[in-house]
Order: structure tokens, then C-alpha cells, then sequence
């Protein structure tokens, strides 16, 4: 299997499970997730992000994105800015990249005290 057929393999397979889990906080509309400034964007569209996860608060804010990661592109700065932005989560909303061998990792923290200790996630990908 190529690398691109084996994340989209992987992203189907997290989707179903998150779906499937009915998550509080996650709703079926809360996954695979296509955001743009366009309020027609659809799936994949230009200049749209479609996240992996969205977490909310029991309001509807956005209060933490997930963003599954198989191959060896990594969140920077400035997807991460892009992803807040077009989202319309608050700066500093957490934004986690769940890599398939590095494990999880925080790109946005919700409290910029570097103090403060967040709690840490740890995902499992098998391989199909």
C-alpha cells in the first residue's frame, strides 16, 4: 500500500471509531470537518481546512482540534494559525497532532503558561 492510500486508510478508520464512540463533545459533524472563510466551502474545497477532530464545550465552542498524522508533514505555525482562523476556535485553543509512530503533540496550548501541565493523549494505530 502507498503512503497516501495508507493515510487515507487511517483517516477513514480514526473517523469511524471517533464517530462510532459518540464522544461528548464530538459530534457526527465534528469529524473530517471542512472549515473556510466561504460559508459555501465544501469537502476539500480551496482555500478551506478540514480538520480531523473538533472537541466542543457544551455552548458549541471549539475548545480543542485533533489532527491525525501519518506521513512525515508536521503541524508549524503556520497551519496551526490557519486552522484557529478559519475554525474560529480562540488563539490558543489546543491543537493536538496525533502521529501514528511520534505519538501525540501539542501545537497550540490552551493556557500559554508553559508551567502548566496539560494532560497527555496517546493514540494507537494499527496498521490495515
Amino acid at each position: 500500500m502507498n503512503p497516501q492510500r495508507f493515510g487515507t486508510a487511517v483517516h477513514l478508520a480514526f473517523a469511524t471509531q471517533v464517530r462510532l464512540a459518540k464522544l461528548p463533545g464530538i459530534g457526527f459533524f465534528d469529524v473530517e470537518t471542512t472549515f473556510s472563510f466561504d460559508p459555501a466551502a465544501r469537502y476539500g474545497s480551496k482555500d478551506s481546512v478540514r480538520t480531523d477532530v473538533v472537541l466542543r464545550n457544551d455552548a458549541g465552542d471549539i475548545i480543542a482540534i485533533y489532527d491525525v498524522k501519518t506521513g512525515n508533514r508536521q503541524l508549524n505555525r503556520e497551519p496551526v494559525k490557519e486552522l484557529l482562523a478559519k475554525t474560529g476556535a480562540a488563539v490558543g485553543t489546543p491543537i493536538v497532532q496525533l502521529h501514528q509512530t511520534n505519538g501525540p503533540s501539542r501545537k497550540a496550548e490552551l493556557d500559554p503558561d508553559p508551567r502548566t501541565l496539560l494532560s497527555s493523549l496517546r493514540l494507537t494505530v494499527k496498521r490495515i
